[in-house]
């Protein structure tokens, strides 16, 4: 064993052990209820067991674990012995998970100081601002089953405990954040409750065709969006003979676009179950999806495309379980499973004056904090080509990413 792994392993032993010992000390300042400190040594445990981190994390670096005991140090947990609902307690519990063991720093910026620690200005982007958030594992978060949780019970409102993690500390404003907007029922996880579920050869070629039209939308239901998402990816993204994921689809238009302008396979990554019959798409729900990532039959992709799809990630209106973080965590393996120096082609409802709001449980609206946050370790290459400001008060506008190297 080398002298670096030596003092590693000293390191991670001695920090334990100061947790430990200051966990049994009294402190005048911070005051930690039993309860909290059971949960908190649980979850230590878990942390630095190989065992546990084999079988359920698949990764046995003691810098990694390192990393998880550092986050433990300074975690507050959701889940309190206080909590009798078995629905809020498994929920809260399924979070604490997620944060801890999958998350890491991208679910705790949830201040100015600390979104500045991870922030680089650049008039390279729209948002004048682009974030470089290291250790963030795919190994991890790919095959995290916590992550892709279903929930048919279409939780509203949400609970107010985690109010504060939706609104990340209070950045966006109690004026942006509305709890009660609306109950929306759209439920399609892991079923077969899509207005389009057999995707056939004819409805795709006829999106194809509608591509061909400038006078034609791709899809009516989207209207001009569709047309300008098909110009904006064919001016900034070398599309031919390129492999394409697509996030988020009940109809084809999107993967039509992608073939319209060369690619040769995509795949889409729906919540509902999905029949294609179009020999260069494939689909997959995000439980499926996991499985070939883990099983190491998922082939990494040149370009990735998601219109209007990763802002319900998390708010419980697919079926989706509540998730603070669902959105972030979407792209985040989105990235995971891109080459590098592949590209990313978002279109989600932007604010005029990027301010950014959440709109339970319908959608979430990005702007200067939030669209960053999203977009981490990824480089925008399309910022000079936008206008100043935006027409509408809400638009879905195309921005394009490519990946950076690793940090």
């Amino acid at each position: 064993m080398s002298r670096t792994v030596l003092l590693l392993l000293f390191g991670v032993v001695a920090f334990v052990i100061a947790v430990v010992l200051r966990s049994e000390q009294p402190n005048d300042d911070v005051v930690v209820s039993s309860k909290k400190n059971d949960y908190y040594h649980r979850y230590l445990k878990v942390l630095l067991d190989p065992k546990t981190i084999r079988e359920k994390q698949r990764t046995t670096t003691f810098l990694e674990q390192s990393k998880l005991a550092e986050a433990m140090s300074t975690f507050e947990p959701l889940i309190d012995n206080s909590i009798k609902d078995p629905w809020k307690r498994k929920l809260f519990e399924r979070l604490d998970r997620i944060r801890i063991l999958s998350c890491g720093s991208l679910c705790n910026i949830n201040d100015y100081a600390t979104f500045g620690n991870f922030a680089v200005e650049t008039e390279e982007s729209t948002f004048g601002v682009r974030l470089e958030i290291p250790g963030i594992s795919c190994n991890i978060i790919m095959r995290d089953e916590d992550i892709d949780v279903s929930d048919s019970t279409l939780p509203f409102p949400v609970p107010t405990e985690l109010d504060k993690y939706y609104t990340m500390g209070g950045m966006i404003s109690e004026e942006q954040y509305e709890p009660l907007y609306k109950k929306l029922n759209d439920i399609h996880s892991g079923g077969n409750q899509l207005s389009s579920n057999n995707w056939t050869v004819e409805m795709v070629n006829e999106y194809i065709e509608n591509c061909k039209d400038p006078e034609k939308h791709v899809y009516d239901g989207y209207g001009g969006d569709t047309r300008r998402l098909l110009d904006w990816t064919r001016d900034h993204v070398p599309m031919k003979g390129k492999r394409v994921l697509v996030v988020g689809s009940e109809r084809p238009w999107v993967e039509a676009i992608c073939l319209y302008l060369g690619a040769a396979h995509v795949m889409t990554l729906e919540y509902g179950r999905i029949n294609s019959l179009h020999p260069q798409i494939s689909t997959a729900t995000p439980d499926q999806f996991r499985k070939l990532y883990s099983s190491g039959q998922l082939e990494p992709f040149d370009v990735v495309v998601s219109y209007s799809s990763v802002e319900h990630a998390g708010l419980g209106r697919y079926g989706d379980a509540l998730n603070p973080w669902g959105d972030l965590l979407a792209i985040a393996r989105v990235r995971c499973v891109t080459k590098e120096g592949g590209y990313m082609v978002l279109a989600l409802p932007t604010d005029k004056y990027l301010e950014d709001s959440v709109q339970f449980n319908s959608h979430r609206v990005y702007g200067r904090i939030r669209y960053p946050l999203l977009t981490a370790n990824w480089v925008q290459v399309d910022a000079k080509d936008h206008p100043p400001h935006l027409i509408h008060d809400i638009e879905q506008p195309p921005f394009v990413f490519r990946k950076i190297t690793a940090l």
